[in-house]
């Protein structure tokens, strides 16, 4: 399995938003899921598919912290997650999170879950293959709750044009010469070491060529250049790093080069993933034949903006 959604995540990112949602969703999202979570029984079992760090069941669990109602939630995801135990503060509502666990074969007997839920997750996986394994987990009259990716939603909208703007040249013009003002700076450990630099020509020159490219990437998009938290990164490089050693700015512009070919592969992952009119059509068409009858689809606004699809479904009782 690649690395990168294993790496995104431990970062400590609740929320597949990144650094935009520090807490967790809100908004429609969060709606959703306070309304999905007022109407679970006594003792519910419920599946989360493609958890990341667990957004949804935490969501659920805040939801319920007033309300005496037992449950279990069992969250799975292919990466390597982890589960901040500060936030599960509900003991009522036990989170189990598992890593490594592949929706499209899911390792849990037949008909265990009364419902099975997952946001902006299966659609990366074989949707079909996925809900298969759906209906096999759900017993007889479980539900199944998603959200899914809209292809014309403000969502993808947005990360449609980050992917555009860390693919520019001047991102990568960018980092090269901040490797080049690296080695041409050297060790800097006083006031003075900064000024002889701003006297020094080659720093200079490279310096400059830094400032025209931050400002030709600035001018091309000056939100989503904040958005792709590239920019973050280079305030923080010129900023708290000037003094560091050597091998400590080295090591982060390592990292800031990880980050931007991560988030290359999660974006084209994402702009492939979303969901058009057509592909629900043909995902609800095809659910008919798993025993999952369709209770309901529909889209997802707020502020007049489309944000994502919703479809609920219900095992059938095929006995």
């Amino acid at each position: 399995m690649s690395q990168h959604w294993s790496d995104y995540w431990e970062q400590g990112y609740v929320t597949s938003f990144g650094s935009e949602l520090t807490q967790n969703y809100q908004g429609e999202l969060k709606n959703i899921w306070e309304s999905f979570a007022t109407k679970l029984p006594a003792n519910f079992e419920v599946l989360d598919l493609c958890t990341g760090n667990a957004s949804l069941p935490l969501l659920i669990q805040d939801c319920l912290s007033e309300n005496e109602l037992n449950g279990h939630i069992t969250a799975v995801d292919l990466a390597q997650v982890k589960l901040d135990e500060k936030r599960h503060k509900n003991s009522k509502i036990h989170i189990e999170l598992i890593s490594g666990v592949n929706c499209e074969a899911l390792p849990f007997e037949s008909g265990r879950f009364d419902f099975c839920i997952s946001q902006f997750g299966i659609e990366y996986s074989s949707i079909l293959q996925t809900l298969s394994e759906i209906s096999r987990v759900l017993k007889v009259n479980g539900q199944c709750l998603l959200v899914l990716h809209h292809i014309d939603s403000r969502i993808l909208q947005t990360n449609r044009k980050i992917y555009q703007f860390i693919n520019q040249p001047q991102v990568q013009s960018l980092l090269q010469n901040m490797s080049k003002l690296i080695l041409a700076m050297g060790e800097i450990s006083t006031h003075e070491d900064v000024i002889k630099i701003k006297q020094d020509q080659e720093c200079e020159a490279i310096r400059s060529n830094i400032n025209k490219d931050i400002k030709t990437l600035i001018q091309t998009d000056e939100l989503t250049a904040k958005e792709s938290e590239l920019m973050m990164y280079v305030g923080q490089f010129f900023t708290q790093g000037m003094f560091w050693p050597i091998s400590k700015k080295q090591q982060f512009l390592n990292f800031i080069e990880q980050e931007i070919s991560s988030s290359k592969v999660r974006l084209t992952e994402l702009i492939n993933a979303a969901v058009d009119e057509e592909k629900l059509d043909s995902i609800i068409c095809e659910t008919r034949k798993l025993n999952l009858g369709l209770v309901k689809a529909e889209m997802v606004i707020e502020n007049e903006e489309l944000i994502a699809y919703t479809l609920s479904l219900q095992k059938d009782n095929v006995g």
